[in-house]
């Protein structure tokens, strides 16, 4: 099982494994700077789409070899962005990482129902991953981001999105905590009646996969997933 970032580099390492990156609007020092990281450790190689003078300035300034990349000029925003996405969606690229680029216009690529990464009907969602010096193993996390307010049935395609990722880390059977403001149940607070219903759906296998518990605080997740955290 994977329990932290180093075991993924030694899993990747392992199987040889290595995908074609394309970075949209990669024009500045942090987003050139991980690309630039995951090349050197042999997991990727890279495809930066956006002006190039800059892309060739940043890395001067910061001593990268530019060499590294393959750069693809393309000096707007916009243009760039769509160009990147496209690219993955043509199977030029496996994986797709956002630049310095606006979020509505990296969103907007994606979302394009011709040359956009979203299939039909599909969810467009994230998950994050953390790893805590703390803590025993990795945390799983949605929807931070991307829906503001899921309702149920989204909820419910988030909990499968979570629960695939962490198998895919060789977490056999994830705990899901489905978080609400109180533990109580609470008609007033529908996050903590879904909360109920969802952690019911992983009781019945309805939700495969996984042990969910819900609605629980903030504070309980700790103690949900089998160990507490220092403070």
């Amino acid at each position: 099982m994977i329990t932290s970032f180093n075991d993924v580099y030694a899993e990747l390492k392992e199987k040889g494994i290595c995908k074609k990156l394309v970075v949209a609007w990669g024009v500045d020092e942090h987003s050139i700077e991980a690309a630039y990281k995951a090349v050197e450790k042999g997991f990727v190689t890279a495809t930066l789409v956006g002006d190039a003078k800059l892309i060739a300035d940043t890395c001067a300034k910061n001593g990268m070899d530019v060499n590294k990349f393959e750069v693809i000029d393309n000096p707007n925003e916009l243009k760039a962005v769509a160009q990147a996405v496209q690219m993955v969606h043509d199977g030029q690229g496996d994986v797709l990482m956002k630049g310095l680029c606006s979020t509505d216009k990296f969103l907007r690529a994606i979302l394009n129902k011709e040359t956009g990464l979203l299939p039909a009907k599909g969810l467009l969602s994230h998950v994050g991953v953390i790893e805590n010096p703390h803590y025993h193993k990795l945390i799983f996390m949605t929807d931070m981001a991307v829906i503001p307010l899921p309702d149920f049935r989204q909820k419910v395609k988030l909990t499968g999105f979570v629960v695939n990722i962490a198998r895919s880390f060789g977490i056999e059977k994830p705990k899901v905590a489905f978080i609400a403001a109180s533990e109580q149940m609470l008609d007033s607070m529908p996050a903590c009646i879904e909360a109920a219903m969802l952690a019911k759906m992983c009781d019945r296998g309805q939700i495969k996969g996984c042990i969910g518990d819900g609605p629980l605080r903030i504070s309980r997740v700790a103690m949900f997933s089998g160990r507490p955290i220092p403070r």
